[in-house]
């Protein structure tokens, strides 16, 4: 599979100040949200869940490609069982982090 772009790669996590940011750990700001709508008010609650889906992003990628991989092979009649449970567990904590659940 080859790369378009070139992102940061993760881990990346959320901190709370006066808004959240996405970071990655001793490296700095990737992104802020919070920046409020149009009128200006900001819902604390759908910032914070924001943040954590963008810092889960890294994560969903990789489970994501995991997952099409165990699925092309699937299609195909390969054996692919254990990397099927192994996807299904990526694909849980990625999802969790970005729910801000446990896996």
């Amino acid at each position: 599979m080859t790369e378009a772009a070139k992102h940061t790669p993760g881990p990346w996590i959320v901190s709370d100040y006066s808004k959240y940011h996405v970071q990655k750990p001793n490296r700095g700001l990737l992104c802020s949200t919070g920046v409020g709508n149009s009128s200006g008010h900001s819902d604390r609650y759908e910032d914070y869940a924001n943040a954590r889906l963008i810092a889960a992003a890294p994560d969903l990628l990789e489970a994501l490609k995991e997952a099409t991989l165990a699925l092309e092979g699937f299609s195909k009649g390969e054996g692919v069982f254990k990397p099927i449970e192994q996807t299904i567990v990526m694909s849980r904590a990625a999802i969790a982090k970005a729910e801000g659940g446990a896996a």
